[in-house]
């Protein structure tokens, strides 16, 4: 007699669901971002540089004469605009508010918006409470205010979404059988040059996403190498269409070349016409600012040696938020530490590298290459990475504390310097009335005045 059995199906397990931030708590982000953003500027009061005026003088020209230059008439004499999309920008804003309220707008704005960026980007490689301590630290650091007129905080803003674009696209090319994205990289080639046009520095962005696609690519070949090695050695491999290489790393043979081409394409939509207009209206394409800033450094004016990093070590001294930095400093070291001991692998947090090397590579550009005078609002890629590597070490402290010794020794530290961080930031509150140093050029000014021709 035959004995009949119910089948059972295998049900397979459902798939743990992936914690997705929605879109309206991102906006809801934004706006908390920008309201502490004007915050801090309203009570902090930070000095706006002296630079900021030779851009609004490009602006103003452009508004009022029709014509991108600093000393008008003489359109062609000058090509010392070395921000031309920050210039661009400051011109239609002009028209409808002054001069500190164009640049307190780009700064919030661009401020609030590198706090979302920032947090997406730790959160997605570190954890959520890693990213909103990164946005904070961010948000808080009145380092970052000083700067308010120049074009760093825009920048910031613009190199956290190349990076973002660039390592999703390498991701993309070195994912087995994932189709390609063009409308992604022809969008990072269009943010990518972007960058570039509001500051040069943000060409070194290029490196990290190109690393972790070599990288990537012969992971990829030694897995199909491997795979094959075992196919052959298999009794029944005959049976099995004989496999090809691409195949294991690309979809298609033409994925990576559709996908450059459409990073190139995004890139010429702005390099184009930037590169016209330029042309036309300075005279140059590439901005002969650095020729100056040479030029001061040979004048022994401001020292002499490692000219950029005694600047940079004074200026930060002289100020009353000093403190703000060295704690941030000490905690950033801390983060340093916690990144390279992880025991995740480093492939797996490239955009945390990126952020890191992208502060390194221009500070050494700046101090060991150039050896060119110090500007405070210079430090925008270090300002990204100290921010990502205190919240880095503040986070694990936390998060690890019962599951880790050595978290359970850095969270003292960590927590007590982030508390000092936080507590002078937000205690700090800037002199009322005239700016930092306006004094002097006010007395410059009138002194022009009084002495020289009105045309002069």
């Amino acid at each position: 007699m035959l004995k009949l059995e119910e089948e059972t199906s295998v049900v397979e397990e459902p798939k743990p669901k992936k914690h997705r931030v929605l879109p309206l708590w991102y906006l809801l982000g934004w706006i908390v971002a920008a309201l502490v953003a004007a915050a801090k500027i309203r009570l902090a009061n930070p000095p706006i540089a002296d630079d900021a005026y030779i851009t609004l003088r490009y602006s103003y020209n452009l508004l009022h004469h029709g014509v991108f230059t600093y000393n008008y008439p003489n359109a062609h004499l000058t090509g010392a605009e070395t921000s031309p999309l920050y210039g661009l920008l400051l011109a239609p804003l002009l028209r409808f508010f002054t001069p500190v309220q164009s640049f307190n707008i780009v700064m919030v704005i661009s401020v609030a918006s590198s706090a979302v960026l920032l947090f997406e980007l730790i959160r997605r490689e570190w954890g959520g409470v890693a990213g909103l301590l990164a946005a904070l630290i961010l948000l808080l650091n009145d380092y970052l205010y000083a700067t308010r007129g120049m074009e760093t905080s825009l920048f910031i803003f613009v190199c956290l979404a190349a990076i973002l674009l660039l390592h999703s696209v390498a991701k993309d090319l070195i994912t087995v059988h994932k189709k390609a994205r063009l409308g992604k990289a022809l969008a990072a080639g269009f943010i990518l040059a972007i960058a570039v046009f509001i500051r040069g520095d943000a060409a070194i962005l290029l490196l990290f996403p190109a690393a972790e696609l070599v990288m990537g690519l012969g992971r990829n070949y030694r897995q199909a190498k491997n795979d094959e090695r075992l196919r052959l050695q298999d009794p029944y491999a005959f049976i099995e269409p004989e496999p090809k290489l691409i195949r294991s790393t690309f979809e298609t043979a033409g994925k990576p070349v559709k996908t450059f081409l459409s990073l190139l394409l995004g890139m010429l939509l702005v390099t184009a016409p930037m590169a016209v207009f330029l042309e036309l209206e300075t005279g140059r394409f590439i901005p002969g600012t650095l020729l100056a800033k040479e030029a001061q450094a040979r004048s022994g004016f401001w020292g002499r040696g490692w000219l950029y990093y005694t600047n940079m070590a004074d200026f930060i001294k002289t100020n009353p938020w000093h403190y703000e930095i060295y704690a941030l400093a000490a905690l950033a070291a801390l983060g340093l530490i916690v990144v390279f001991a992880s025991r995740s692998h480093w492939k797996n947090r490239p955009m945390t590298l990126s952020i890191i090397g992208f502060g390194l590579l221009q500070l050494i550009a700046y101090g060991n290459i150039l050896i060119v005078p110090f500007y405070h609002w210079y430090m925008g890629p270090q300002i990204l990475a100290v921010s990502a590597l205190a919240a880095i070490a503040v986070a694990v402290a936390i998060t690890k504390f019962r599951r880790a010794i050595s978290a359970k020794l850095l969270a003292v530290p960590a927590i007590a310097l982030f508390a000092y961080f936080t507590y002078f930031s937000v205690t700090l509150i800037g002199p009322t009335g005239i700016p930092w140093r306006q004094n002097s050029y006010m007395q410059a000014a009138a002194w022009l005045q009084a002495n020289t021709p009105s045309n002069a």
